[in-house]
C-alpha cells in the first residue's frame, strides 16, 4: 500500500515537475519568479516526456516502458541539475573575484594621484606670480 502510494506520487513528480524544473533552472536561473518557473515547469514537462518517448522509440529504437521512461527522465533530470550547479557556481566565483577588491589600497592610490596632481598644480601657480 505504502509503495504503491509513493510510486504514484514519484512517477507524478517525474512525469509532471522534476524534468521541466532541472530545464528551467538551466535557462532561466534568476529571470523569472516562483509562480513562473513552476508553471513553466509542469508545461516543460509534459513536453519533454513526450518528446523523451519519441526519441526513445524512433531514435534509439528502445521500447517505451516504464522503465526506461523512468531511467531516461532521472537521467535527464540529472544531467540538468548538474548543468545548473555548474553555472551557479561559475557564476558566484564570478561575483567573488569582482567584489574581492581591495578599497583601502584603491583609497590610497587616489589620495596619493590627487595629493600629486595638487602639488603639481600649486606649483604651477607659484611659478606663474
Amino acid at each position: 500500500m505504502i509503495a504503491s502510494t509513493l510510486r504514484i506520487i514519484f512517477g507524478l513528480l517525474l512525469t509532471l515537475f522534476i524534468p521541466g524544473f532541472a530545464l528551467t533552472l538551466t535557462i532561466f536561473p534568476k529571470e523569472i519568479n516562483r509562480i513562473e518557473k513552476i508553471a513553466l515547469s509542469c508545461v516543460l514537462s509534459i513536453a519533454i516526456v513526450m518528446l523523451m518517448a519519441l526519441f526513445l522509440d524512433l531514435a534509439l529504437g528502445v521500447d517505451t516502458t516504464a522503465k526506461n521512461m523512468v531511467i531516461s527522465l532521472t537521467s535527464f533530470s540529472i544531467i540538468f541539475f548538474g548543468v545548473h550547479i555548474i553555472q551557479r557556481k561559475i557564476q558566484n566565483k564570478k561575483y567573488i573575484d569582482k567584489t574581492d577588491f581591495d578599497h583601502e589600497h584603491a583609497m590610497k592610490q587616489i589620495d596619493i594621484t590627487l595629493t600629486e596632481r595638487l602639488k603639481r598644480k600649486i606649483k604651477k601657480n607659484d611659478d606663474k606670480q
